[in-house]
């Protein structure tokens, strides 16, 4: 499941619980910050998931005045004497906590509350999301033939709201009285009775007077069972054939439906036919199309689009639109008749911006360190295995004292420091290899094996250090340490000029930091 940002905030005069759930806090599935505040601000609480209130040290807020947005409340005493009113307002208490183990037995608790809640709302998200954007009519009913959900496209069928659809029956929905449906050749109710005595999923050919009237129908019903295996209702999904007794008009409903942009054209490149998403993607215009050629340049505008021919006979063509890039995919299939004559061509454009995305992304959750955007270890190794290792220096940067920051100012203090020096690298080295292979541990590679060059860039970042982070009273105390593997023509492997860095790095420590040193080897 997707990660979830969790804010906790702590209402207490000490840090003490604060540094315990740190150490206690699970990470799977969530990304968690903790922060501990003294005062009760009322803008303390808008930021927070969960509130925890330490009411032996801090006493306690009620949030009464919270409308758009109230965290969980737990409320913490060792003491266990807690007020009848925050009672009532607590989502959980934890009181008497004796030992670590409690504490930790108690937030682990909450997280799987909070994980089971998510998983209930994800779900419903999931199921909502995935029927409404469903063209066919979909809806859930108990046994006693209330409908208990139903998705958009069944409610603009019977021209009534969600809230209007919802525990009413058949008749209610489709304003059908009982009296008219039995005189009626409708076999909806009929199809039910099948499905509930035979238990088992069946296709229906069923007649529905809608909003647009009289409708044929292909339906699709299910029994639905509980947990223990009993039956509790049935599910149907249907879809409008209505049109499809007209060739061409079947044809047409199809295409629209496709979530793809479909364009047809004849053995002369006329188009004969194009779905509606392809009016809409790449022809926003509205022309007509029919009986003519299609190009792009003639109906996109110029700078809106980018068509690419790939190599593996599927081509690509990208669309800005409103400031967002779309990636579509053209797949190209011949048209035959039934004596297998050519016909003409069908042309595919599939949405693939989301694909092209995530790949995107995985690749640099792969190769990218998430604090600074540099590279990380793995690119290196990676790239290295590729790479002719010869005629280059490799740097190896350390930041002085930088504990210091994380144990004076914090975490989120020390983060923003590597984020700074990771710029000043970044400005320094901007068309060379830049990652982040440890804490404070900074690699760079430079297609240059000049001592003197190296030593001038090597000297650059240590004058930027000091420029940048000496104005600041919190970061003064930083420095760089630098150590210097260079190769020239001969082969090597990549740990080993690391290591020949690392052997460097240690040297210009051991000199008294804020230099640089260079392996022996080089020349």
């Amino acid at each position: 499941m997707y990660n979830r940002d969790i804010n906790i905030i702590i209402q207490s005069s000490d840090y003490l619980l604060e540094n315990k759930l740190k150490i206690m806090l699970p990470t799977d599935g969530f990304n968690i910050s903790v922060m501990t505040y003294r005062d009760h601000g009322m803008n303390v609480l808008v930021k927070a998931d969960i509130c925890i209130i330490d009411i032996d040290t801090a006493g306690y807020i009620i949030p009464t005045a919270m409308t758009n947005h109230k965290p969980m409340l737990v409320v913490f005493s060792k003491q266990g004497d807690v007020p009848p009113d925050v009672i009532k307002l607590a989502d959980e208490l934890w009181l008497n906590i004796a030992s670590d183990t409690v504490l930790e037995f108690y937030l682990r608790k909450l997280f799987e509350l909070l994980e089971l809640k998510r998983r209930l709302f994800m779900s419903e998200n999931y199921l909502d999301t995935l029927i409404d954007n469903v063209p066919d009519l979909i809806w859930f009913k108990k046994l006693s033939g209330e409908h208990i959900k139903a998705n958009k496209a069944f409610c603009e069928a019977v021209g009534k709201s969600k809230a209007e659809v919802e525990g009413q029956n058949h008749y209610a929905i489709w304003d059908i009285p009982e009296e008219a449906y039995i005189q009626s050749d409708y076999v909806c109710l009929d199809t039910d009775e099948v499905i509930i005595s035979t238990l088992r999923a069946q296709s229906f050919d069923e007649k529905v007077f809608t909003k647009a009237g009289l409708r044929q129908l292909v339906t699709y019903k299910a029994p639905l069972f509980d947990e223990t295996n009993t039956l509790v209702g049935t599910m149907g999904c249907a879809h409008d054939v209505t049109e499809l007794k007209n060739i061409n008009k079947e044809l047409g409903t199809i295409l629209d439906s496709l979530p793809f942009a479909i364009l047809v054209k004849n053995e002369q490149g006329l188009v004969i036919d194009v779905n509606e998403k392809f009016m809409e993607i790449f022809n926003p215009g509205n022309k007509s199309l029919l009986g003519k050629q299609y190009t792009l340049s003639e109906y996109l505008e110029p700078g809106e689009y980018c068509y690419t021919k790939n190599t593996d006979n599927k081509d690509e063509i990208h669309i800005s639109r409103a400031g967002r890039e779309y990636i579509f995919s053209i797949q190209k299939e011949l048209l035959y008749d039934f004596f297998q004559n050519p016909l003409g061509n069908l042309y595919i454009y599939e949405d693939i911006t989301l694909e092209k995305t995530v790949q995107q992304k995985m690749h640099e959750l792969a190769y990218t360190d998430q604090l600074t955007g540099l590279y990380q270890r793995r690119y290196l190794y990676e790239w290295s295995e590729s790479a002719e290792l010869r005629n280059l220096s490799l740097l190896y940067i350390d930041l002085d004292n930088f504990k210091r920051i994380n144990d004076n100012y914090g975490h989120i203090a020390g983060d923003k420091t590597l984020a700074s020096f990771a710029q000043i690298l970044r400005t320094i080295f901007p068309q060379n290899i830049v990652a982040r292979i440890g804490g404070d541990e900074f690699v760079v590679i430079v297609e240059e094996c000049s001592k003197d060059k190296i030593a001038a860039k090597a000297q650059c970042v240590l004058d930027t250090v000091c420029d940048v982070f000496h104005q600041d009273e919190s970061t003064k105390v930083l420095s760089a340490s630098i150590g210097i593997a260079c190769v020239g023509e001969e082969h090597i492997q990549f740990d080993a000029l690391l290591r020949k860095a690392d052997m460097a790095l240690y040297e210009s420590k051991h000199i008294g930091k804020n230099c640089y040193a260079f392996h022996h080897s080089c020349k």
